[in-house]
């Protein structure tokens, strides 16, 4: 973990530290925190959403392919055990 200096610009003008409003200053850094939290947790969520989708459409397409081949199992072994009538 390495430190950040990109808040250490108010510290250029050390004589008027005390005219600075650290109010503010606090302020906007925690809602830039809340706001980049925000930004993560929905990235994360549109990413959870896009793998529910395409293990949803596996899941689908394993099934399809599993009945078809049942079908087509079923429909060989009847026509094996009963012959083929055309």
């Amino acid at each position: 973990m390495v430190p950040s200096y990109k808040h250490f610009g108010i510290f250029e003008d050390i004589q008027h530290a005390k005219e600075f409003d650290w109010c503010v200053y606090v302020l906007e850094w925690l809602l830039d925190c809340v706001r980049s939290l925000t930004k993560a947790k929905i990235l994360n969520i549109k990413i959870l959403a896009l793998w529910v989708v395409v293990f949803t459409i596996f899941v689908f397409y394993t099934l399809t392919m599993l009945i078809l081949v049942l079908i087509v199992f079923l429909i060989t072994s009847l026509e094996f055990l009963y012959g083929r009538r055309t």
